[in-house]
C-alpha cells in the first residue's frame, strides 16, 4: 500500500528486504504500473532469521547514496542497540526516516493459561515457561517498556514512529497512524 501511494505520485519505489543482511532488493520507476511487479516482488518474501538493522543500515547507505525517504517495517524484537545506530546513520545522511513497529495482539498480550512451551520465531530457539498471572503480567510491563523504548529512540533521533497492530488493516493504518504522524497528508 506504501509503495502504491508512492508510485501513484509518480515517486521512485525501493524495496529492501532484510535480516541479518539485506536481500535481493527492488526498484521501481516512475511508473504506476509496476505496482504489479511489487506485488509479486513482496509475495516472495519470506521472513525470519535475525535482524541486524544497523549493519543493514549501513549497507543502504552505501548502496543508495542520495538521502530519500526511508520506512523501516519490523517487529524490532531483536534489534537492541541497533536501532539507535540505524536511525543514527540514515538521519545523519540526511534521510527522512519512519520506523512502523509491527506487533500482535499475542505480542502485547499472550493468552496462555500454565506451562508452556515457547518457541522463537526466527532462532526456532525452544524454552519452558510457567506461564502464571504474575509472569504474563510481568511480561505485559516489559513489553509495553520495550516498545515505548522503540518509540522514544526513533523519535529522540528524529525519526517518525508508528504502532501497528498486525489486526489492524493496512489502509486505517495509513489513513490514521501514518496521516497523525505527518507522513501522509490529510485528503
Amino acid at each position: 500500500a506504501l509503495a502504491y501511494v508512492a508510485m501513484g505520485s509518480l515517486e521512485r519505489v525501493g524495496l529492501v528486504p532484510f535480516a541479518e543482511t539485506p536481500r535481493r532488493a527492488m526498484r521501481t520507476t516512475r511508473n504506476r504500473a509496476q505496482i504489479l511487479d511489487v506485488l509479486d516482488f513482496l509475495s516472495d518474501v519470506q521472513p525470519g532469521g535475525r535482524t541486524d538493522l544497523a549493519g543493514c543500515a549501513e549497507w543502504f547507505v552505501r548502496r543508495y547514496p542520495s538521502p530519500g525517504t526511508v520506512i523501516i517495517i519490523s517487529d524490532l524484537l531483536d534489534c537492541g542497540e541497533a536501532l539507535d545506530e540505524a536511525l543514527a546513520r540514515l538521519r545523519t545522511r540526511g534521510d527522512d526516516v519512519t520506523v512502523m513497529q509491527v506487533y500482535t495482539a499475542d505480542d502485547v498480550s499472550p493468552r496462555l493459561d500454565g506451562p508452556a512451551l515457547l518457541s522463537h520465531a526466527e532462532t526456532h530457539r525452544r524454552l519452558s515457561v510457567p506461564a502464571g498471572s504474575e509472569v504474563l503480567e510481568s511480561y505485559r510491563r516489559r513489553w509495553i517498556r520495550f516498545r515505548r523504548a522503540c518509540e522514544r529512540t526513533t523519535v529522540a533521533r528524529g525519526a517518525l514512529y508508528a504502532a501497528a497492530p498486525a489486526d489492524v488493516p493496512f489502509e486505517k493504518l495509513l489513513l490514521r497512524t501514518l496521516v497523525r504522524i505527518g507522513v501522509l497528508g490529510r485528503s
